[in-house]
């Protein structure tokens, strides 16, 4: 039996208010919103994820489960989301980020883990 080791990541995502600094270059009073899921986005299998995020129209189990969570992100609507139980895979979190959160975090860093 060959078994399948995936490393799970923290992706972090980040965006920038809107309105979040003026002409001048001074901030506008804004609360700062910050959140942490634990998504559950993990694959048996290396590549999996980024398959399934990289095909946001196909309807199944795997793309419905990452359009809840991304619905979730977008009604919280943090200004910082730390997602936890990702698969570490830099390419599926862009994915993630542009075809299930509508590009709304421009700026994410993925850090792998064990």
């Amino acid at each position: 039996m060959r078994l399948l080791s995936s490393a799970l990541a923290a992706v972090l995502f980040v965006t920038v208010p809107a309105g979040a600094a003026s002409a001048h270059g001074r901030d506008h009073d804004h609360d700062l919103r910050i959140a942490t899921y634990n998504l559950s986005l993990n694959r048996p299998a290396e590549g999996l994820l980024r398959e399934h995020l990289a095909n946001p129209g196909v309807d199944d189990v795997y793309r419905r489960q990452a359009h809840n969570v991304a619905e979730v992100i977008l009604r919280a609507r943090p200004d910082i989301v730390l997602l936890n139980e990702f698969d570490y895979d830099p390419e599926a979190a862009r994915l993630f980020g542009e075809n299930f959160l509508g590009g709304r975090y421009p700026y994410r860093f993925v850090a792998p883990s064990n």
